[in-house]
């Protein structure tokens, strides 16, 4: 069972929580290339089998979400699972003042990660620090919110706004929650969260946990996979036969001049089969393929 998975997350499990039920359910390796909080859902990408050998080559830095942020409420965990913090009068923001905020968030910006959140500070945790009641100052990381578009909005006295909210990898939603109430004066928490897109894998192509149960029964989860050749759109797939193909299995190089001379990395496939991602090197005259990650023996 080789290639990408794409899940629906649902909320109330843990991204590890999740990896620990599809390792047990297929019998698979199985990787993830990047976390959900465990009040947010939507699209998980797991890597099964041989891909847990490209994770670092994936490209899904670009994420898009489903956000409501909810105005004047502050929290510690900066949601709605955390304790009441600060409750601030919010009756007076209007539609034209929220997309005013999201339009000044919107490109670089420097983000403080929350403290409830699992980024390592001196080896330890910080959640593992916010739950003991301490906070420790956070170096701020630069992100990119590449869209910040407001759907709609509920004003009264809690006021809430519903966004999408393209980004690069980095991106906290809840420290974006915080830095909006900040621009607003009012404070502000994330309500809900789903993640709608992850890379190129859509919210469209994500099986549940139940469906991804039912394939398995039916046989009929490895059609769902994102396969080892198309995992890296970016990257060309280069055909080779089965001597060639045996050796690079070895870890040896192979000169194929039929490989593009103008790429770094090429995917390597013999027949249906995903053998290895290789690198392109020049050897005087010769182009050769130079195994990188081999997917099976």
């Amino acid at each position: 069972m080789n290639g990408l998975l794409t899940l629906l997350k649902p909320p109330g499990m843990t991204s590890h929580d999740v990896v620990s039920h599809v390792r047990r359910v297929t019998g698979a390796k199985v990787g993830h290339t990047g976390t959900l909080d465990p009040l947010a859902a939507g699209v998980l990408v797991l890597t099964l089998g041989g891909a847990t050998r490209l994770t670092e080559h994936l490209a899904l830095d670009g994420k898009t979400y489903r956000a409501e942020f909810v105005l004047g409420l502050e929290t510690d965990t900066l949601d709605l699972e955390g304790q009441t913090l600060r409750e601030t009068a919010a009756e007076h923001i209007a539609l034209p003042d929220v997309l005013a905020a999201a339009a000044a968030l919107t490109g670089p910006l420097d983000m403080v990660p929350p403290m409830f959140s699992a980024v390592k500070q001196d080896g330890r945790k910080l959640y593992e620090l916010a739950r003991q009641g301490k906070e420790v100052a956070r170096e701020a990381r630069r992100v990119t919110i590449s869209r910040f578009e407001v759907l709609s909005f509920t004003p009264g006295a809690r006021p809430r706004c519903l966004c999408e909210i393209g980004c690069s990898k980095g991106v906290y939603i809840r420290s974006l929650a915080q830095m909006l109430g900040e621009r607003l004066g009012c404070g502000a928490c994330l309500g809900f969260l789903l993640r709608t897109a992850q890379g190129p894998h859509a919210l469209a192509e994500a099986l549940t946990l139940e469906e991804l149960s039912e394939r398995i029964a039916d046989q009929t989860l490895q059609p769902a996979l994102t396969p080892l050749a198309d995992a890296l759109p970016g990257v060309p797939v280069v055909a080779v036969g089965a001597e060639e193909a045996q050796r690079l299995r070895q870890g040896r190089a192979v000169p194929w001049d039929a490989a593009p001379r103008d790429a770094e990395l090429a995917m390597v496939t013999c027949g249906d089969e995903a053998i290895c991602l290789a690198e392109v090197a020049q050897d005087g005259q010769r182009t050769c393929l130079k195994p990188r990650r081999v997917f099976a023996a």
